[in-house]
């Protein structure tokens, strides 16, 4: 035994102080002789031997009481935590008997039952409270594995992430990781501090009991949106780092996943914290994956075929190389889902298309189905392997698409075979390969367009038109005004007109005609975000646009509304300007497209006369999708991602969001916007309403369920050499870490021993010694 304050031992000395006062109590009186009391020295010769007896016993407990108050200050503390537990049973045992042995003295002494009663019950009491949890603590005392059963400062990082759902002869991963945790918890003291952490992004707790520890570890569930395990292993070694005892560890229980670890981090350990990572995974795994869904767009046209891609990898030894893969579509049920009997019931999925691919570890082979000719609206698929494995997360992969009607749309040119390469670009499915497909188009030239019905069409385009006359302009902009959609592209037709005096009221002032010499300019995107360039979001790596100079182009002056898409290389030029007027929109491209026939041809090369002019095709495609709103929002995400979908009028509404086995929950629109919120789950999502029925699809990226383990040179790189300690069998733990010189400290013991002194002293003193 120790003590933290031992200056503070010098209080005993206190302990004297009754004893002094006791010896000066016992001053001899001076002998006076009354003849008048001399019948009385008798009584007080007997009185004063009492008086000795107790006086003594008094002293005893005084002394008991201040020796036991200086004790308590100066803190003192044993290397055990049952020490204390068991002091604290042994001082309430001895102050049930020393409060029994004071009620039969009383009844000795003939007291008033009144006294002599409550004193016999409060010992009866205060021992059969010690008997009782003396033989709780001995029923539930385990022997610890840490020896000395020290206090410890103890955080628990458990990996929860998908992988750990793999399925072994014992369980899934992260039940052996539950296994762990809750053995490691069993084997400290009850005055340790614990802390469960996993990857999800609620906050840590700072320190929690052994109980809510075990309740944490049975309440961990596999996430699919989690947090970097680098930064949860830097907030536990904090956490253990800012505790007062000196023994401070950090167990690490993952499955090893490359996918779980950033190869590039660097961990910067606090001094102090021992470091265990628990090794639940194996090198040697079976698995067969999906990989992403590839759909030529999510906003097709009605009455055409839908391709969908995947691919299939293995990993392992499978009996067969054959796996089947299934392409499952919901049927289109405007009642469903809906809740009854407090379950959600969604439309049944129908298999409408099947493949068979053979494949070996580690090869991946790729599968196409086909999704029939739908009707308008949102429709739900899902592709499945027919057959599960050890990690059936990956086996199933969601989509949704929106089916629509095809927008009509006029291009009006004087040059037919131009006119004929953007109605191709428009009504052939999959030529651009952005896979918006099929526009109802119409041509006319330019001298057909004041009697042509243009409220029929949601898109005009003008190729390299002439400059207009004013019917053309009033028509035109009237149009637009109230709603329309125009696209316009520049080109050598403009100048062969008179020079213009005054300002177009849809093109503005074009200021003049610029010539570029050889290798020309080419276009620089400025904003990639933009809806009219989202065809390129699928493009891999940067696009060639230096493969396709410009030769000419039109200058025109901005407008202070105008946003401008793309410029031209080395200058401060507008290529692409997106420009609102009144309730519609103007799109308009500086140079001509597709500029193949006549003049047009000594513009630009974009649409050259070789077949590899896509992105050019790419930009029509992207133009007219953005003008005639074909982008239905974002119908498949991965999880974690925010979604945005466009609801159908644009007024508001409150939908039920209906996945998976949770309740519906209210969500609702903004304007033409409905903004569910990030998904934490892969799966199909319905939303519900009175007008619409809405949808998207969540997936887990391939990566997520990637099982490479990740090899011991770099877990060192990352959590740095002699700081860690890596664990596969239990007999592997090194409990070294918790066998410091940090103390039980038993200062609530001693001072519940002189309270009961005080209590004692003051019955003796007040009804023992009573005045009579």
């Amino acid at each position: 035994m120790g003590f933290l304050n031992v200056t503070l031992l010098f209080g005993l000395a206190a302990a004297a102080i009754p004893i002094a006062l006791h010896l000066l109590g016992r001053r001899e009186p001076q002998r006076l002789e009354f003849p008048a009391l001399r019948f009385l020295t008798q009584r007080i010769e007997t009185n004063r031997r009492r008086m000795r007896v107790r006086h003594w016993s008094l002293l005893l407990l005084r002394v008991l009481a201040l020796a036991g108050l200086a004790l308590a200050l100066a803190q003192p503390h044993v290397p055990s935590a049952r020490g204390g537990t068991w002091l604290s049973v042994g001082i309430i045992a001895v102050l049930g008997m020393a409060t029994a042995a004071m009620a039969a003295w009383a009844f000795a002494q003939q007291k008033s039952l009144r006294f002599v009663l409550p004193l016999a019950v409060a010992g009866g009491l205060l021992l059969l409270g010690a008997t009782v949890w003396g033989t709780a603590v001995a029923a539930t005392e385990k022997t610890p594995i840490v020896n000395s059963q020290r206090p410890s400062a103890v955080a628990i990082v458990v990996d929860n992430s998908v992988r750990m759902t793999y399925q072994t002869d014992d369980g899934s991963r992260l039940e052996i990781a539950r296994q762990w945790a809750g053995w490691i918890v069993d084997h400290y003291t009850d005055t340790s501090t614990l802390a469960v952490l996993d990857r999800s992004v609620k906050p840590t707790v700072a320190a929690i009991d052994l109980a809510a520890a075990r309740r944490s570890i049975r309440r961990l569930e596999p996430l699919q949106v989690v947090q970097p395990l680098e930064q949860q292993i830097e907030a536990a070694a904090a956490l253990v780092a800012n505790s007062p005892f000196e023994q401070r560890v950090v167990y690490v229980i993952t499955d090893r996943t490359a996918a779980s670890w950033n190869r590039s981090a660097t961990l910067s350990l606090p001094e102090g914290v021992d470091l265990q990572v628990i090794d639940v995974g194996s090198d040697v795994v079976q698995n067969r994956t999906l990989g992403d869904v590839q759909v030529a767009s999510e906003s097709v046209a009605r009455g055409i075929p839908v391709p969908v891609q995947t691919q299939v990898a293995s990993v392992g030894d499978f009996p067969s190389g054959q796996v089947s893969v299934e392409l499952r579509l919901y049927d289109r049920d405007p009642t469903l889902p809906v809740m009854r009997d407090g379950k959600t019931v969604f439309p049944e999925a129908q298999v409408i298309d099947r493949q068979r691919a053979t494949i070996a570890d580690p090869a991946r082979s790729d599968i196409t189905l086909s999704l029939p000719p739908l009707e308008p609206g949102v429709h739900h698929a899902e592709i499945a392997l027919s057959e599960t494995d050890a990690l059936p997360i990956d086996n199933t992969r969601y989509l949704t698409i929106a089916v629509n009607q095809p927008p009509r749309a006029l291009l009006v040119s004087n040059n037919s075979n131009e006119r004929r390469v953007i109605e191709q670009a428009l009504a052939l499915p999959g030529v651009s390969g952005s896979g918006s497909v099929d526009y109802d188009v119409d041509g006319i030239p330019m001298s057909e367009l004041q009697q042509t019905t243009l409220s029929d069409y949601r898109v005009i385009g003008l190729l390299d038109p002439p400059r207009l006359s004013t019917a053309q302009q009033d028509l035109l902009t009237a149009w637009t005004q109230q709603g329309g959609k125009l696209w316009i592209s520049l080109g050598p037709a403009w100048e062969e007109q008179e020079e213009q005096t005054d300002d177009d009221p849809l093109i503005g002032r074009v200021v003049r005609q610029w010539r570029v010499p050889e290798p020309g300019h080419w276009i620089d995107t400025q904003r990639s975000g933009h809806p009219a360039l989202r065809p390129f979001a699928a493009v891999a790596g940067n696009v060639p646009w230096q493969l396709y100079p410009i030769y000419r182009y039109w200058q025109i002056d901005r407008q202070e509304s105008d946003v401008v898409i793309a410029r031209y290389t080395d200058t401060q030029h507008p290529a692409m300007i997106d420009r609102a007027i009144g309730a519609g929109r103007l799109l308009m491209f500086t140079t001509p497209l597709p500029g193949i026939d006549g003049p047009g041809r000594r513009w630009n090369e974009l649409f050259s006369t070789s077949e590899e002019y896509w992105p050019a095709f790419l930009l029509v495609r992207g133009a007219f999708d953005y003008l005639a709103d074909r982008d239905p929002g974002t119908l498949n995400v991965r999880v974690g991602q925010p979604v945005g979908l466009k609801t159908a009028d644009g007024a508001p509404h409150r939908y039920q969001l209906f996945a998976g086995s949770a309740a519906p929950v209210v969500v609702e629109s903004s304007g033409s916007q409905v903004a569910p919120g990030p998904a934490a789950v892969a799966g199909n999502y319905w939303l519900r309403s009175s007008g619409e029925t809405l949808g998207y699809s969540v997936n887990l990226a391939p990566a997520e369920t990637d099982l490479q383990r990740i090899s011991t040179d770099d877990l060192t790189a990352i959590l740095g050499a002699d700081r860690y300690k890596l664990v596969t069998e239990r007999e592997q733990i090194d409990w070294s870490a918790t066998t410091g010189s940090n103390a039980q400290p038993f200062y609530a013991q001693m001072m519940l021993l002189v309270c009961g002194v005080f209590v004692l002293e003051q019955i003796l003193a007040n009804r023992f010694y009573a005045a009579k």
